[in-house]
């Protein structure tokens, strides 16, 4: 609002004051609230006008630049100057990448891990018996573990650990207890095959380094 725009607010006041019958007193009120008025307003005038010519303390940001903030094109700020969000990903680009595809990993596991649970459980109530007892029937021919195995693995960890190498009666019950999960794992992806499963997990995109090649030396 122009300088003049105030003064004729204030005119506006002076002769609403002026000309107000103060017939009873609720116009005595609004006659005195409007002296209030007039006079809050010469004091932010004179303010006003004594600050012309001299640049404010802040920065006026045009919509664009708020809109922008807001909608978190800008993450921070310096002076008015913005930090965007492409700047933060070249820094972290690398790391943040990484921990990404760690996150994806865990989450792509867990969801495995569901559908093959919904699967069983499909499948179990379709026979009529219980999970468990489905699991043990798919794993009961499950071929025991040879000596040679037990053997082969013995001499492994040996190497490895030397005299603290796991006894030979654990090493066979380790080895049978891979074996009959392995079976589980091939019975519910037999049992996917069979069900329309639909993975709408997306796995994150790679972090690329854009190099500039021209002039560069070969």
């Amino acid at each position: 609002m122009r300088l003049s725009s105030f003064d004729h607010l204030i005119r506006r006041a002076r002769i609403g004051k002026r000309s107000g019958v103060e017939s009873n007193g609720t116009e005595a009120t609004d006659h005195d609230a409007e002296a209030r008025f007039a006079t809050r307003l010469r004091f932010f005038i004179c303010q006003l006008r004594a600050g012309i010519g001299h640049r404010p303390p802040f920065r006026l940001h045009s919509p664009a630049h708020d809109r922008s903030v807001r909608e978190g094109h800008a993450p921070g700020e310096v002076d008015g100057e913005a930090i965007t969000s492409d700047e933060i990903a070249k820094l972290i680009g690398a790391p943040l990448s990484k921990l990404e595809e760690r996150i994806y990993t865990l989450k792509r596991r867990a969801l495995d891990a569901l559908i093959g649970d919904k699967v069983l459980a499909k499948e179990a109530l379709k026979r009529g018996v219980s999970v468990q007892a489905l699991l043990e029937a798919e794993t009961r021919n499950v071929e025991a573990v040879t000596g040679q195995e037990i053997e082969v693995a013995y001499r492994q960890q040996k190497g490895l650990k030397g005299d603290e190498a796991t006894p030979k009666d654990q090493i066979r019950q380790q080895l049978q207890a891979m074996k009959i999960a392995a079976r589980q794992r091939a019975f519910v992806d037999q049992l996917r095959t069979r069900s329309v499963v639909v993975i709408n997990l997306k796995p994150p995109t790679p972090f690329r380094i854009d190099l500039k090649i021209e002039g560069a030396p070969f």
